[in-house]
């Protein structure tokens, strides 16, 4: 068979068949996560703009929440198609994750098959997008930021987002993480993310690719006073713990703990500075997190030996734009 054949083939049989995390996370207290948190968000917004969807899972949730009232999503995501999601590594049965790893291109391909008519997803920036898109006259309802601020390159990057979606959209929805922890099986995840987002810095002042890294550690303070400073105006918000099978925190914690972590890290050359003191400080605050932890569970994935870590508070919130501002 030749390699354009066979490729061709792997991709037909991804598309007959649900990617195997998306159809876990279907199921799962992820999705849970998601429903409870649009519970927030008014029935009356059917067009949506999502910023940053990732491989589509809360996508998928999204279109399930509109589908029977006719609504649309418009989802955002810089990242190459052929970006590999390591998040699936972190499910039980890998063994169903065979014959290769799946792209997020895959995953979005499936989330489209399954929302044929409700879901559009576009490989771009939100600036990008909104500056230089198809149709630079289309307004949506809503634009929605799920667990994915964090991943900005910067605050500058946020409040230049929001100036773009004055117009376009009629308010701004929020899913973060609070980098609380009420939860103290849930201080690992805390300290983990601190770790992360050290790092996320000092790959971009290098200049090394960050996908997939916390660059801009956006808590709701952050997040607010962007909102002001951009004319838009907290309508509400809640601050929610949640369900302990969130696996948020199991993932975070992993990933900062790993040696691939440690290797990238090493990569950017500061062995001996006050930078590897304050990651090395905070990855050993989240390990001691994990052995005071005396209810914690060990799971098996693949040749993995996963430490549980709960995940931190999480923060929803809607934003408007202030009266003089709809002017």
């Amino acid at each position: 068979m030749s390699g354009a054949s066979s490729s061709k083939s792997r991709y037909a049989f991804r598309l007959r068949h649900q990617t195997p995390y998306l159809s876990w996370y279907q199921h799962s207290t992820q999705a849970t996560h998601v429903y409870e948190m649009l519970n927030y968000l008014p029935k009356n917004t059917l067009q949506i703009l999502e910023i940053g969807c990732g491989m589509g899972a809360v996508t998928d949730c999204l279109a399930q929440h509109i589908r029977s009232r006719n609504g649309h999503i418009d989802a955002l995501d810089p990242a190459p198609d052929s970006y590999v999601c390591s998040l699936e590594r972190y499910v039980q049965d890998t063994e169903n994750f065979y014959p290769s790893p799946w792209t997020l291109g895959d995953h979005q391909h499936a989330v489209s098959e399954r929302n044929p008519n409700t879901v559009t997803f576009h490989n771009a920036d939100a600036i990008k997008f909104l500056d230089d898109g198809d149709d630079k006259d289309k307004k949506w309802d809503v634009a929605v930021f799920f667990h994915s601020v964090w991943y900005l390159d910067s605050v500058d990057v946020l409040k230049n987002t929001l100036e773009k979606l004055k117009g376009r959209v009629k308010r701004v929805f929020v899913v973060e993480h609070a980098l609380r922890a009420t939860n103290k099986y849930a201080r690992s995840h805390v300290f983990a993310a601190l770790a992360m987002a050290a790092v996320g810095e000092e790959r971009q002042k290098k200049g090394v690719d960050t996908t997939g890294h916390v660059t801009f550690l956006g808590t709701p303070p952050k997040i607010k006073k962007a909102m002001e400073e951009t004319g838009w105006a907290l309508e509400k918000e809640a601050e929610t713990v949640p369900d302990g099978e969130l696996i948020d925190g199991v993932v975070d914690v992993t990933w900062a703990r790993s040696t691939q972590f440690r290797e990238q890290f090493n990569e950017l050359g500061l062995q001996g500075t006050k930078k590897e003191g304050l990651v090395q400080a905070l990855l050993n605050a989240a390990t001691q997190e994990l052995v005071l932890d005396d209810r914690r569970r060990m799971s098996r994935c693949g040749d993995d030996t996963i430490p549980h870590a709960c995940a931190m508070d999480v923060w929803v919130a809607n934003f408007v734009l202030e009266k003089e501002e709809e002017k």
